[in-house]
């Protein structure tokens, strides 16, 4: 039987269809490619994660694409 604190929570595309998956681990948070390569961050570095990801979430959204940046050409 699965350990039901070692779990993939969701799995979110990339713009190329690629796909990187977070989970957690017990008291980590894991985020990557399976079983590849992935990153195990602790709960004050995915809380700290999580800060910076709305931080730039925000930022690109204000930004506009690039596209729009460049008048449409």
């Amino acid at each position: 039987m699965a350990d039901p604190h070692v779990r993939q929570v969701d799995v979110v595309e990339d713009m190329d269809g690629r796909p990187l998956w977070v989970g957690v681990d017990y008291d980590t948070v894991t985020i990557g490619l399976p079983p590849y390569e992935v990153w195990k961050l602790t709960s004050s570095q995915a809380e700290q994660f999580a800060q910076v990801f709305v931080r730039a979430c925000w930022e690109a959204a204000r930004c506009g694409t690039e596209e729009e940046m460049s008048g449409g050409d």
